[in-house]
This record gives C-alpha cells, structure tokens and sequence, in this order.
C-alpha cells in the first residue's frame, strides 16, 4: 500500500525531489531531509470496525489512516512566508494526485482527513496530511 501511494506520488507530481517511507522520515527528523521537496508516506494505525457482519463472508471492515509529511525548503525570507507558498503548491499538487485515487481495486478510494504544520527551522516547512483508505479483512 505504501509503496503504491509513494509511486503514484513520484508519477504525478514532478517536483518531489525525494519521497520515501517511515525509515526516511526518522532520519529526516533528525537532521531535515537530504532534498527538498520532499515527501514520507507511512502508516498512523488501522482500526477493524467492531461493527461489522463476520458473518455475511466479506470479512471485516478495516479503515487505515496514513500520514503523508511534506517538507520545502525557501530561505528566501525569515517570516516563511515565500515557504508557506511554496508548501500551497505542492499541497495541491498531492492532492490532485491522490484525491479520490484508488490504491487497488481492495482498498477504498483516498479521502484527505486533515491537515497541520508540523514544524518549521532551519528554512524547512513540514507539513502533515492526513489520508484514509479501508478494506475488507478475509482473514485466514
């Protein structure tokens, strides 16, 4: 799943210089990301719907929701407003590249949940984008 989204967002959006997992996104925290823009798609949790019919043979309902952290680098002013602008682009370049798009033909179409600055030193901008999907668990 993960490595589909990271993919698609190489594909379709052009001015990632890096987009990569969870194990590039702790690095990148440490010390920011070696390129900019960059992108980190991993995992936040998944939760089985307690409500579902086990029953009915299409297994459980489990919704996912995934962090997408989009970091820009613009020293072009202190106040990281030429940052912030920089951020507005790319945020709709993802967008426009995930909104409604479908990992496979298992999971639910991408919805964006909410969306937060994270951080902002050094001249880097971080910023976190919620997403969901959901599919079905067969199980055994």
């Amino acid at each position: 799943m993960i490595a589909a989204i990271i993919a698609r967002l190489l594909a379709e959006v052009p001015a990632f210089k890096l987009v990569g997992g969870a194990a590039g996104f702790q690095r990148a925290t440490e010390n920011n990301p070696p390129a900019t823009p960059a992108a980190y798609v991993f995992t936040v949790d998944e939760a089985g719907d307690t409500d579902t019919d086990l029953d009915d043979g299409e297994g459980q309902l489990v919704r996912v929701t995934l962090a997408i952290v989009l970091v820009v680098r613009n020293v072009a002013d202190a106040t990281g407003e030429a940052a912030e602008t920089d951020m507005d682009a790319l945020r709709s370049q993802v967008r426009a590249a995930l909104l409604g798009w479908s990992i496979d033909p298992e999971h639910e179409l991408l919805a964006r949940r909410q969306s937060t600055l994270a951080a902002f030193r050094d001249g880097h901008m971080w910023w976190q984008e919620t997403w969901t999907t959901a599919y079905y668990d067969e199980g055994a």
